[in-house]
């Protein structure tokens, strides 16, 4: 009984000791707020409606106007305006990239036109000056046209889309 008791106490003592660590590395990425997008009624999605184009004017139909506000964020930086085509691409006329439509070589034409007139190529940063309504909120003006790098009575008649979406970067 003294021995079981001698051998259990030791057994009791010796504890095997092990370890490890593992380092650990933190590492983040602080990033000023994404501003908070829409168009002039709060919506976050915008419908453009060229409703009938005349086929012989096509270049002639008016442009349609719109305002994007732009919030939640630091106005005071410089801003960029990035246009990314959704599902047609872009094309080149006049210089200048435009957004593809399901037409083939009809497109639409954005300029800025805030203050001014500017042409927006889709695909490329383009500086932005909004029209600050506070230190965090303001608006930009946009214009679309139609173009097309044929005469229109060559386009294919019926409806046609374009979907792009318009980004708003700053730092």
């Amino acid at each position: 009984m003294k021995k079981r008791l001698i051998a259990l106490t030791l057994g009791l003592l010796y504890v095997p000791i092990s370890s490890a660590e593992i380092y650990i590395t933190v590492n983040a990425l602080l990033v000023n707020p994404a501003c908070t997008v829409t168009d002039d009624k709060g919506a976050k999605e915008l419908f453009i409606d060229f409703q009938n184009v005349d086929v012989n004017a096509v270049v002639k139909t008016p442009p349609r106007n719109f305002d994007v506000l732009i919030k939640d964020c630091n106005l005071n930086k410089m801003m960029n305006l990035y246009l990314s085509p959704k599902d047609n691409g872009y094309f080149s006329y006049n210089g200048v990239d435009v957004l593809a439509t399901t037409t083939d070589q009809l497109g639409i034409e954005f300029s800025d036109i805030t203050s001014g007139k500017r042409k927006i190529n889709v695909q490329r940063y383009e500086r932005i000056t909004p029209i600050l309504s506070s230190s965090n909120s303001g608006k930009i003006s946009l214009s679309t046209q139609l173009v097309a790098n044929k005469p229109g009575t060559e386009l294919k008649m019926g409806p046609f889309t374009a979907n792009v979406s318009l980004l708003v970067d700053y730092n």
